[in-house]
């Protein structure tokens, strides 16, 4: 799982909050790595991301903008993942 913390936001969007994406990454086919019980990395690291989400509402009263690049067992490609990012940070040239 991939967390970013931004300070930094592009000029289209601007807000009071501290914006916060989450990537708990793998999900649809790719599940990632399987645990010796089964247990699958992808809906580990989706219901972690979840509960981050509900700890913001919870104990923050949803102070922090929050987006999670996948809400459901879906396959995001790293190209969309990039792209759902620079929405909310500038990114660094590669």
């Amino acid at each position: 799982m991939c967390i970013v913390f931004g300070q930094d936001s592009p000029d289209n969007y601007r807000d009071d909050k501290k914006v916060i994406v989450i990537d708990p990454g793998h999900g649809g086919v790719d599940s990632g790595a399987v645990g010796i019980n089964g247990i699958k990395e992808k809906d580990v690291v989706l219901e972690m991301s979840e509960k981050i989400i509900r700890l913001n509402k919870v104990f923050f009263d949803g102070q922090l903008d929050i987006y999670p690049t996948r809400y459901k067992d879906t396959l995001v490609s790293l190209s969309d993942r990039v792209k759902f990012k620079g929405r909310y940070f500038r990114l660094p040239a590669l």
